[in-house]
């Protein structure tokens, strides 16, 4: 992109100005004045245009928004990574498939997709509709708060996969369940303390009014004999 004195072969312009209105054919002179006036920049942004196109910008700022647009959709992408979850048989322990869900959960709750393979050994080949039933029953239906099906259970060989990714508005889910957690934690503080408050109301400890002198006395006595 040429900017400012290097489009010096032109006598007229196609000017956008600095609010992104389209001035129409200007002199380059009088474009190049418009920009320095605004201490801004006169960039070349369609040279093959008949006369090129030119825009009045803040060159340094245009370089700096770009630059962090492509670091945003760098990051964007390291985040939609995939995850592998690897299952050795459709037979797996209920402990396993807590475990195996957790992990789900923490990949897609911080915004990657996770590709989960199960493996068919033997005779376990015959039966295709335990392991898309195991994948969707145990690793989709529990997750379907934050998770979409990206691809169904689909068997290939001795290995049957599944791809779960994030729902659209996973931060908005997030956020509801961080609320109904804190609302939660209030509700259950309040209701300890009432319960604390009950017992202690209807405890045996003898009001200090209750208490006579002979009481007292004989306290007294105790500790003389010390």
């Amino acid at each position: 992109m040429r900017l400012n004195d290097e489009i010096d072969d032109v006598k007229e312009v196609r000017l956008i100005d600095e609010d992104g209105n389209m001035q129409g054919v200007v002199a380059f002179s009088a474009a190049m004045s418009q920009a320095k006036e605004n201490d801004l920049d006169l960039c070349e942004i369609s040279p093959n245009a008949e006369p090129p196109v030119c825009r009045i910008m803040d060159y340094g700022k245009f370089l700096y928004q770009q630059k962090k647009k492509e670091h945003d959709n760098q990051r964007k992408h390291k985040q939609q990574e995939q995850k592998q979850i690897k299952i050795k048989s459709f037979r797996i322990d209920p402990h396993d498939v807590e475990i195996k869900q957790r992990s789900i959960r923490k990949f897609i709750e911080t915004g990657h997709r996770v590709l989960i393979l199960l493996q068919f050994r033997a005779r376990e080949n015959d039966h295709p509709e335990l392991g898309r039933e195991l994948l969707e029953d145990k690793f989709f239906k529990p997750l379907s708060d934050v998770a979409k099906m990206d691809s169904p259970p689909r068997k290939e060989g001795k290995k049957m996969t599944m791809v779960l990714a994030p729902v659209p508005n996973l931060t908005k889910v997030l956020e509801l369940r961080k609320k109904e957690l804190e609302k939660s934690s209030k509700e259950i503080e309040v209701k300890d303390m009432d319960e604390y408050l009950d017992d202690f109301e209807d405890s045996d400890i003898e009001d200090i009014d209750d208490i006579d002198d002979d009481d007292l006395d004989d306290f007294d006595d105790t500790d003389d004999e010390e």
